[in-house]
C-alpha cells in the first residue's frame, strides 16, 4: 500500500470512529476496551478494504459476542506462547 492509498483511508477511519463512540453517548457503567477497539477494528477494516456495501451490513452488537470469543482465543494463544 502506498502513502497516497492510506492517506485516503483516514477519512473512512475518522468517520467509522466518530459514529462508533457516538453511540457510547449517554451511556455509563464499565465496558471492555479489548471487545470495543477489537469492533472498531473490524467496522473501520471492512469500511476500508471491503467497501461501503459489506460494512454496512456488519453491526458491531451482532458480532460482538464472535469478537469476544476471537479476543479470548487470541489473548490464550499470546499468553501460552510468552510462556
Amino acid at each position: 500500500m502506498n502513502t497516497a492509498a492510506l492517506k485516503s483511508y483516514v477519512p473512512l477511519i475518522e468517520s467509522e470512529t466518530k459514529n462508533y463512540f457516538a453511540r457510547w453517548e449517554g451511556d455509563t457503567g464499565k465496558s471492555d476496551i479489548s471487545v470495543a477497539l477489537a469492533e472498531l477494528t473490524i467496522m473501520t477494516a471492512s469500511r476500508c478494504l471491503m467497501g461501503k456495501e459489506i460494512r454496512s451490513q456488519l453491526d458491531e452488537k451482532g458480532n460482538q459476542k464472535k469478537i469476544k470469543e476471537s479476543s479470548k482465543n487470541n489473548s490464550t494463544h499470546s499468553l501460552i506462547s510468552l510462556n
